[in-house]
């Protein structure tokens, strides 16, 4: 009778541990069965492991999502870093050939890459939209023209059991929440790119001409996040990063203008009206600026010369931060 009783002991044992094996299964088919059969309840070890499992599963939902959002995020700002900006340089004329060439701008400010100053050819590193403008200034004696070109056709003339659960529990805790530091690390970083400003001189009528150069201040401001002081007229720049900057100027040709971009005390570009006679003339330029931080960028009005603003705004400052580096 005693080997009997153990007999069916070790019998009824055995018949527990085969179900408990089977949990997994029975939890996907729809619920969690008593592991034995016999009015015996869960044991706390199986409540543990049901609760494990459960939070396992939401946290590797959880994770998934995250890494999508930081993909796609990591994708969005990536494709973002292309820029370049160049002017032919200290030259003098070029042409007129009997035939087209195509133009080098050899003095580069910014270049992620992209621009070839031996070739003056930019390739697109990724497909999507571009934005390309230029500019030209020739002796008028002679005509200019200019042609941006798109892989040989021109464009325009001009402009991502209990145990084992609870390591791959805390592993995947520790993997979200690396996850979610880098997700919004990215995402501060996307939100450091809001830097921009807007303005105009205003409806002052002339200034100048002066017998030495002066710094322009742009007063009526459209749009600033902080960074453009219109009492001084200087842009500050808050984060090292790619910049576009451009200008616009308006006078009376019996004087002439002249613009001048300066990043630190240095030209950058520069833009001039010579004298023509009677009549209204308006002038532009830009570029693409690489600065760090604390740089300076600002407009200068050239001796002997002047510039005019109305209720128009016809003269105009502006910039804005492409992207970070």
């Amino acid at each position: 009778m005693k080997t009997s009783g153990i007999v069916l002991s070790f019998s009824f044992f055995y018949l527990c541990v085969a179900e408990v094996q089977q949990l997994d299964q029975k939890d996907e088919n729809g619920g969690i069965e008593p592991a034995c059969d016999g009015g015996i309840d869960q044991t706390e070890d199986n409540k543990r492991y049901v609760q494990l499992s459960s939070s396992l599963r939401e946290l590797e939902a959880k994770l998934k999502n995250t890494e999508e959002q930081l993909q796609d995020l990591r994708g969005s700002v990536q494709g973002k870093k292309v820029a370049f900006g160049a002017s032919i340089g200290n030259v003098g004329n070029i042409g007129p050939f009997n035939t087209e060439i195509t133009l080098i701008y050899k003095n580069v400010y910014a270049n992620t890459g992209a621009y070839n100053p031996t070739t003056g050819v930019f390739t697109a590193p990724v497909k999507g939209i571009y934005y390309f403008s230029f500019s030209g200034h020739n002796f008028s004696t002679k005509p200019m023209g200019l042609r941006l070109m798109k892989n040989g056709e021109q464009m325009t003339e001009d402009n991502k059991r209990y145990v084992q659960l609870s390591s791959s529990l805390r592993e995947l805790e520790a993997k979200l929440k690396n996850t979610e530091e880098q997700l919004q690390d990215l995402r501060g970083s996307v939100q450091g790119k809001k830097v921009a400003f807007g303005a105009s001189i205003g409806n002052v009528g002339n200034i100048g001409p002066f017998n030495t150069e002066i710094t322009l201040i742009y007063k009526d401001v459209y749009a600033n996040t902080g960074v453009y002081n219109p009492t001084t007229g200087i842009f500050t720049a808050p984060v090292k990063g790619i910049y576009y900057f451009s200008f616009s100027g308006h006078n009376f040709s019996t004087k002439p203008m002249g613009l001048r971009l300066m990043k630190n005390g240095v030209q950058m570009v520069t833009m001039f009206n010579h004298p023509a006679g009677n009549r209204h003339e308006t002038g532009t330029n830009g570029m693409i600026l690489q600065l760090e931080a604390g740089d300076h960028v600002y407009m200068r009005l050239r001796e002997n010369t002047w510039i005019f603003d109305n209720i128009n705004n016809h003269s105009t400052f502006i910039g804005h931060l492409l992207f970070p580096l």
